[in-house]
């Protein structure tokens, strides 16, 4: 794979281009979350639409087909263990009399914010309802050819009910901009395989050696030593406990990243309980770059995952294609639309080469400015693949978003971001031949559930 990335590397040089899905702002990660403590959410990050620019089509050329993947929006904390487990450390620390002034004032918030979140555990919020609705009316005021009259549009989802709310969303937007539009949608394991291609459920029979990833004896120590060298919950522990004495049976990296949980949901939730206040800039920095940590080395292009994640995404970019395919064979207005996780997000982004999503890194220092959770793959995220045709050619282009910012991919076109459908068809099947063979060893689709989701 690092022979890989040096040869997109090397092209992405001789092309000479320059513009990438962000803005240079030429801050790094640290400034960044400095600037927009937000961001230390990572895939907690409440998806923002900044208006970026938009480079028109070449003359003559208009919209037709739209082929899209879009992470679900806004939720609560993945499981309920993410909430009752801090509430039971807090509680029995109380009882002990453990606590102190400020660490049972934190407890009260914490007590308000597990009732918040009581039999909601990864439920789509009121706001990821709302960033749905807005990037589907976006994409239809951006796009009206693709919308107009009785025009297609095929929503799939995951069976996970966040996934299914948040296309339901999606599409009550566009049917409210065009009733006549003829909208399926469907949800079901046949959709999961592809959709979200790490689910045990949908697809069974796991690669042992990705499934245990997360157990095996070099990631542990690997990431053990990450968290111990950034998480110093020191001073945290000091300020919630009498007389700064930590009860011998509580992890304070654990309950720190815990707490942090709870910081960064409440932009999401929009609950009001605020916990900010717990953390330093550094300290709320260090917890998001041991979470990035283990996404870019789970479900990103880190070594540790030996390339599983990126050969497991081959089956959804396949799915892209086929359908695209089709599309253009019909030759009608037609939009595709797709729901799942972040989880397959990642992994599919470095497979199509977007900026920013590729680097692979050998020192865990640099991991963080070279591969962001939060500009990759915050609630909402979402890739669009927009293609365009011109009257008396046969050539198609297309161009592509990711969190509606334009993608200047590692392939030659003389109008970029626009880039012929032959070129960007043949580049993704050498990008999935090559994933495949990467790792280790040919894995079956579906092994670990995407942890973040």
């Amino acid at each position: 794979m690092t022979v890989r990335i040096m040869r997109f590397t090397k092209l992405l040089l001789g092309l000479g281009l320059a513009a990438c899905a962000w803005p240079l702002s030429g801050q790094n990660a640290r400034q960044e979350i400095y600037a927009d403590p937000d961001k230390a959410g990572g895939v907690y990050y409440a998806y923002t639409y900044d208006n970026p620019a938009r480079t028109p089509a070449p003359e003559g050329y208009e919209p037709f087909y739209i082929s899209h993947y879009g992470r679900h929006g806004s939720r609560w904390l993945l499981r309920a263990s993410e909430y009752t487990e801090v509430l039971e450390t807090f509680g029995k620390a109380a009882r002990e009399g453990a606590l102190s002034e400020f660490g049972q004032d934190v407890l009260r918030r914490v007590e308000r914010a597990c009732s918040d979140g009581e039999g909601r555990a990864g439920d789509l919020t009121p706001l990821g309802a709302e960033q749905h609705y807005g990037i589907a009316e976006r994409m239809f005021e951006s796009y009206p050819e693709v919308f107009r009259g009785n025009a297609r549009v095929d929503a799939q989802s995951t069976v996970v009910v966040r996934c299914v709310l948040s296309m339901a969303a999606f599409c009550d937007q566009l049917r409210r901009m065009n009733p006549e539009l003829e909208i399926t949608r469907t949800a079901n394991n046949r959709t999961t395989r592809y959709l979200n291609f790490f689910s045990t459920a949908a697809n069974p029979g796991p690669a042992p050696e990705y499934l245990n990833l997360l157990k095996s004896e070099s990631w542990i120590e690997a990431e053990e030593g990450f968290r111990e060298s950034r998480m110093h919950p020191e001073r945290l522990m000091a300020r919630l406990f009498a007389g700064g004495k930590v009860p011998a049976d509580i992890d304070q990296r654990e309950l720190m990243q815990q707490l942090w949980a709870l910081t960064v949901n409440e932009q999401d939730t929009r609950s009001g309980i605020t916990f900010r206040d717990l953390f330093t800039p550094d300290e709320l920095y260090a917890v998001w770059e041991c979470v990035n940590y283990r996404f870019y080395h789970q479900r990103g292009p880190g070594a540790l995952n030996r390339g599983y994640a990126l050969r497991y995404a081959t089956a959804l970019l396949e799915e892209i294609i086929a359908r695209a395919d089709s599309a253009l064979v019909r030759g009608v207005p037609a939009a595709d639309l797709r729901f799942g996780h972040d989880g397959n997000l990642m992994p599919l982004t470095c497979l199509m080469a977007f900026d920013g999503c590729t680097a692979e890194v050998s020192d865990p220092g640099l991991i963080a400015d070279a591969w962001r959770d939060y500009r990759i793959s915050p609630m909402a995220a979402n890739i669009q693949m927009i293609f365009y045709r011109k009257e008396g050619t046969a050539d198609i282009l297309v161009r592509i978003l990711h969190n509606e910012h334009e993608m200047y991919l590692p392939l030659a076109s003389a109008r970029p971001p626009y880039y012929k459908w032959d070129d960007l068809r043949a580049f993704y099947h050498r990008r999935i031949a090559e994933a495949k063979g990467t790792a280790a060893e040919p894995p079956s689709a579906g092994a670990l559930q995407a942890p973040g989701a």
